[in-house]
């Protein structure tokens, strides 16, 4: 995309991406109350796979690389049926939180914020 196109979809971007965020964060808070919770795995496994589509897209490719990444985690972990670690929580409240601040860059200054090292961060439970 170039950067015309990427002036003219940022609103919906910013707005989709933000609607996912609030998913992300409700599904967080469900799996806080029952860490075996399937339908907030698989809401989590669905805005991952969203967000993903969305950044690649808009051509930020680490970002789409992170959410593809957060997206096999969660689908492994659909598959599973097995529960939600409280420190796969935690990491992923950071995540979401910097994923917020990436947003808030885009929103200044159009550009990417390179989320490769939590996508680092991601990889250690693929493993």
């Amino acid at each position: 995309m170039n950067n015309s196109d990427v002036a003219a979809y940022k609103d919906l971007f910013v707005q989709t991406a933000q609607d996912y965020i609030r998913q992300l964060n409700e599904a967080l808070q469900h799996l806080a109350v029952n860490s075996s919770n399937q339908q907030a795995v698989a809401d989590i496994h669905l805005a991952a796979h969203s967000l993903k589509s969305q950044n690649l897209a808009m051509g930020f490719e680490t970002n789409g690389r992170f959410f593809l990444a957060v997206e096999q985690l969660f689908a492994g972990l659909k598959e599973e049926k097995g529960a939600v670690s409280r420190e796969l929580q935690h990491d992923l409240s950071e995540w979401i939180t910097t994923f917020k601040l990436s947003i808030e860059q885009f929103k200044k200054t159009g550009t990417e914020m390179d989320l490769s090292p939590i996508q680092e961060q991601v990889a250690k439970y693929l493993q």
